[in-house]
């Protein structure tokens, strides 16, 4: 967990008899932050390849494609 969190978490952590362990200052979560990338940057093509007509209303159908993709992705690096 990061240092800037609120007492509220801290509580709630705490009320739940977990550990609570903190990120050395200045350091960031790389591996986190590029699997958010490559999320982003999958499902962003995904709806770049759909045709006009495709109701964006159901964006929520190309999530589970969207999941095995960058898990296929993931695997092999």
């Amino acid at each position: 967990m990061d240092n800037e969190t609120s007492s509220d978490v801290e509580d709630f952590i705490k009320e739940h008899n977990t550990d609570l362990q903190y990120t050395a200052p200045g350091r960031h979560c790389a591996l986190a932050e590029k699997a958010v990338q490559t999320y982003k940057s999958c499902f962003n093509s995904m709806t770049a390849s759909l045709p006009p007509s495709f109701p964006i209303s159901y964006w929520c159908r190309l999530l589970e494609q969207c999941d095995l993709s960058v898990n296929i992705v993931l695997l092999h690096r």
